[in-house]
């Protein structure tokens, strides 16, 4: 089989409308966690804003045969209050929404929280993975050349699967989430043992001058 990472207005650009591409995606988080609460899930309503106006927050892999979304990454951009619910496992995503998240729209240093990140069972293996975390990096980088960063990236593993995801990414397990899974965290240093951040050293000397100010600065 093979793969294509799109963004979310590219697939739209194609065709696809907006709305049902939303539901989509939010329907994969369904399939992929069986369990999981529609508090840590959230609505159309409240993503597609979000999707629409922030087109660095979501990457969506496609079978190209088919045409069929296998998986995708989404994230938002959070302020520290947002950050420290987070951490202690009491944010809901339900809450999240267009007026109280970042837009990226400015330089600085942001939080990073890690709403969805999934793969189909049947296409999960070693080359969509890694599609999708190199996809992930790429855009990460793209923002720091905009001198836009994140001093702490956060999510909620809601499943056997999301947690092995969390950990594959050097994220450290916090605490238990209120409803759901488990409470991960980490920088891009503890994610510095991965092979593919070998691949974008410039990103990684952008995140240690950064660091490094911030150490300076408290």
């Amino acid at each position: 089989m093979k793969y294509k990472i799109f963004s979310f207005k590219e697939l739209v650009d194609l065709g696809h409308d907006k709305r049902e591409l939303t539901g989509k995606l939010l329907e994969l988080v369904n399939i992929t966690l069986d369990d999981i609460s529609s508090d840590s899930v959230g609505e159309i309503d409240q993503w597609l804003p979000i999707l629409e106006n922030i087109p660095e927050c979501c990457k969506i892999i496609v079978e190209t045969k088919t045409g069929k979304i296998v998986g995708h990454w989404f994230f938002t951009a959070i302020g520290e209050e947002m950050y420290k619910e987070a951490i202690k496992g009491t944010l809901m995503e339900i809450n999240m929404t267009i007026d109280n998240v970042e837009l990226l729209d400015k330089k600085g240093i942001y939080y990073g929280y890690f709403n969805q990140i999934e793969i189909l069972k049947e296409h999960r293996n070693p080359a969509t993975f890694k599609m999708l975390i190199e996809s992930f990096f790429e855009q990460v980088e793209e923002l720091s050349k905009k001198e836009i960063f994140f001093f702490r990236w956060v999510t909620l593993a809601a499943s056997k699967e999301g947690e092995m995801i969390s950990r594959s990414l050097g994220l450290q397990y916090k605490t238990d989430h209120v409803l759901d899974g488990k409470i991960y965290s980490g920088n891009i240093f503890t994610m510095a043992n991965l092979k593919v951040l070998s691949r974008y050293p410039q990103l990684v000397e952008a995140y240690s001058e950064i660091y490094e100010r911030v150490i300076d600065e408290t």
